[in-house]
């Protein structure tokens, strides 16, 4: 915070960067704390996920593999080993 004891455009333009940096402090709390809790979500996810006994396979859009779980990798081996 910059201390402004001016009414002219330079203490208009301090004033401004006062503003723009409390709304920047303000952003980066937010995102670290949505950030934290994307981590706690994912590792109940992940948690979750690897306690399932059966195969379990997850898929994006594309087709393309979102989680190794391990059973579902052996029965995949061993189906094509068969």
């Amino acid at each position: 915070m910059v201390r402004v004891d001016r009414n002219d455009k330079l203490g208009t333009l301090a004033e401004t960067l006062n503003k723009m940096s409390h709304n920047l402090s303000a952003r980066i709390f937010e995102r670290r704390q949505t950030s934290q809790e994307i981590r706690k979500s994912c590792q109940l996810l992940s948690t979750v996920f690897e306690s399932i006994i059966e195969g379990v396979i997850a898929v994006d859009n594309d087709g393309h593999l979102l989680f190794p779980h391990e059973a579902a990798i052996l029965l995949l081996v061993f189906a094509d080993q068969g």
